[in-house]
């Protein structure tokens, strides 16, 4: 892994090879922002090596995946899309895999093929694989005994195979967490077939899959584990329209089967389906008895739509059967959205917990980006629910900087309710003073706009403003609920020129959740007073966000998401308020680490035997709390692989994480 290649802005079109027609790598290769187009013998080749990609659309290559990923390589892919490849999507073969905010569509061939034995891992989380066609395990297929696949929070729709597997086929250790399997198709297994291995699907949504045979939503064949799920309007023109057990034994628990379409909802074929209780079946072909369950009981469902969530599902219309009728001692903690679970005096059956969510979204900025001492500065601050619900109880406070004067307020909303505006200086707000906007309601798609004009402080300095909304209703992307700028102050007749790019700006201290920046320093005519720290995440309607100022030559973000490329910069201001534009200034990109990783150690002979023994010390974990988990396994004479395994605790084995080790043999 010495070698190392970074690309960046850049298309790689129209190239030809046997494999990896724009890139084949052994090494480390990165991707940023760039096109993988119309290559022949697949788009990417990574062979053993590293392969990262950000922000990356890899399209309409042929001869090959648009990914191909293979001999215990290890690909980290945020943000891009992967459609129209000849072959297929993504190949994950006997290799690591880690899939974040992806979409992955239209391709002719599995949209993510994953295949191997125990290194064999793939995760994919917030993404959405759509339309693609195969043989079988259109949208997914992942094979091999010990292989592990990780579904989380991702939306699998509109795939269809000619034989088993429209969503989803499976022979191996598979977990399915938040996601929605919706509109598949196949021979059988509509929605999913499990063959072999183990499956365990949670909070998660089948809807409207059909097969031609047997199993619209479900087909298994293995054992299997299904709790807190629901399986709606799945279409069998043989046997179990909603699922279909085939010599083997299913478990359910606190889970929705209804409105079988054609065939009854549960069939089997010498197989067992055991209840766990807390089940509801809209007809009685689940035979489910244990307590708690419900038989021939309509769910009262809603259509399919967005509720809040990574992912569509049924909202629990009023008066349902299924709302307070599970076990709150056995159900998850969240609902498929991630609403707190009970919201009642029990949970709900299924996968969606009856209860209003809202998105209140929150923008501040300021009339400009330094101010003269004494002179008025105009701050506007933004609220709006994105909805799906209305929000309640809803208090926006804007904490003002120290030692301003405040000369006005002015809102205008379309907020039904009546608002309530006052000045706080007691409490947290007692050192600086804060605005504070209370008022019982705000529908979907209504906004309130705030418009704050102060007098700057009479000395120099930097003024920090932040609004943040809280509200009674349950907001499930808390991230936008707080913004901040900052100001800066200077002397009347101060000069215009802005400070010049800092030096040999690098990063340290990579972890899952943050990176260290340092520099040296900029340079300006009259003197440098700061740096503000910009940050804009790797997507296509990402912009620059502050997160941060200080007068030192270094700063650390701890905010970061796992696995995610940013592109930050280092901008000096100084005491005019002039501040280098981001234009003239030239980022540093990262991408912080994911939650999978592999190590590969290469002896010379002897070989080791079982009394030999090998240590790793783990140096980087961001939380003292973390226990990483590994497997090893000897794959060759010389040879061991050891493989972290994600413990269910984020950010707890990220990949490339510096190991340290010894070995006595």
């Amino acid at each position: 892994l010495t070698a190392r290649l970074t690309i960046s802005n850049s298309q790689l079109i129209s190239n030809s090879a046997l494999s990896g027609g724009a890139i084949y790598g052994v090494g480390r290769v990165t991707l940023h922002h760039s096109l993988v187009e119309d290559n022949s013998g697949g788009g990417l080749t990574n062979s053993g090596g590293l392969l990262t990609l950000n922000d990356v659309t890899v399209r309409n290559n042929r001869g090959g995946y648009g990914v191909r990923n293979q001999e215990i390589g290890a690909l980290f892919y945020t943000v891009g899309t992967v459609e129209n490849n000849q072959s297929g999507g993504i190949y994950n073969g006997r290799a690591s895999a880690n899939l974040s905010h992806i979409k992955i569509a239209s391709n002719g061939g599995s949209g993510i093929y994953s295949t191997g034995e125990v290194l064999t891992r793939l995760t994919i989380s917030q993404s959405q694989i759509l339309s693609n066609t195969a043989a079988s395990g259109a949208g997914i297929s992942s094979q091999g005994v010990g292989a592990r696949a990780t579904i989380l929070d991702t939306q699998i729709s509109h795939n269809m195979a000619a034989n088993a597997g429209g969503g989803i086929f499976n022979n191996s250790i598979m977990e399915i967490s938040g996601s929605t399997l919706d509109h598949n198709a196949a021979a059988a297994g509509g929605g999913l077939q499990h063959f072999g291995g183990t499956l365990t699907l949670t909070n998660s949504t089948l809807s409207q899959n059909s097969a031609g045979d047997n199993g619209g939503g479900l087909y298994i064949g293995a054992s299997a584990t299904v709790k807190s799920s629901t399986l709606y309007a799945n279409r069998a023109e043989g046997s179990g329209s909603a699922l279909f057990v085939d010599e083997s034994e299913l478990i359910m628990g606190n889970t929705i089967v209804a409105r079988a379409d054609m065939a009854a909802n549960c069939a089997n074929s010498s197989g067992v389906i055991n209840s766990a209780g807390y089940n509801l079946d809209s007809g009685s072909s689940c035979s489910f008895s244990a307590t708690g369950d419900q038989s021939n009981s309509d769910p009262k469902l809603a259509a399919l739509a967005h509720n809040g969530g990574a992912t569509p599902t049924h909202a629990l219309l009023s008066g349902s059967p299924a709302i307070d009728q599970g076990d709150a001692t056995s159900c998850p903690a969240t609902d498929q959205r991630g609403l707190a679970r009970p919201q009642g005096p029990q949970c709900d059956i299924g996968a969606l917990e009856a209860g209003d969510v809202a998105d209140l979204h929150v923008a501040l900025t300021a009339s400009a980006a330094s101010v003269d001492s004494g002179e008025q500065l105009t701050y506007q601050l933004a609220l709006t629910n994105l909805g799906p619900n209305s929000a309640t109880s809803i208090t926006l406070t804007n904490q003002l900087p120290l030692n301003v004067g405040l000369i006005s307020t002015t809102v205008t909303a379309t907020v039904a309710s009546a608002i309530s505006t006052t000045l706080v200086e007691n409490g947290d707000c007692a050192s600086t003073g804060c605005l504070r906007w209370t008022f019982p309601s705000m529908a979907a798609g209504e906004h309130l706009t705030a418009t704050i004009a102060i007098t700057a402080p009479a000395t120099s300095g930097v003024l920090t403003n932040t609004a943040r909304v809280a509200s009674r209703t349950a907001d499930l992307n808390t991230e936008n609920n707080a913004r901040t700028v900052w100001v800066a102050v200077t002397q009347p007749g101060s000069d215009q020129t802005a400070p010049g790019p800092v030096g040999n700006l690098t990063s340290s201290q990579l972890t899952a959740t943050g990176v260290t920046l340092n520099w040296t320093p900029s340079s300006d005519n009259v003197g440098v007073t700061g740096y503000h720290i910009w940050v804009q995440k790797d997507g296509p309607a990402a912009t620059p966000v502050q997160m941060g100022a200080t007068e030192a030559l270094s700063f650390t973000l701890d905010s970061l998401e796992p696995g995610t490329g940013y592109r930050l910069w280092v901008a000096a201001f100084d005491g005019a308020g002039n501040e280098a534009a981001l234009s003239e200034l030239a980022p540093l990109h990262v991408t912080t680490l994911a939650v999978l990783g592999v190590i590969r150690f290469v002896f010379n002979a002897p070989a080791p035997t079982e009394s030999d023994t090998i240590s790793i010390t783990v140096s980087s974990i961001h939380r003292d709390s973390c226990v990483p988990q590994y497997d090893s396994h000897q794959v060759g004479q010389y040879e061991i692989h050891i493989v972290s395994i994600p413990s269910g605790e984020l950010f707890c084995t990220p990949a490339e994480i510096p190991w340290s080790y010894s070995i006595n043999v």
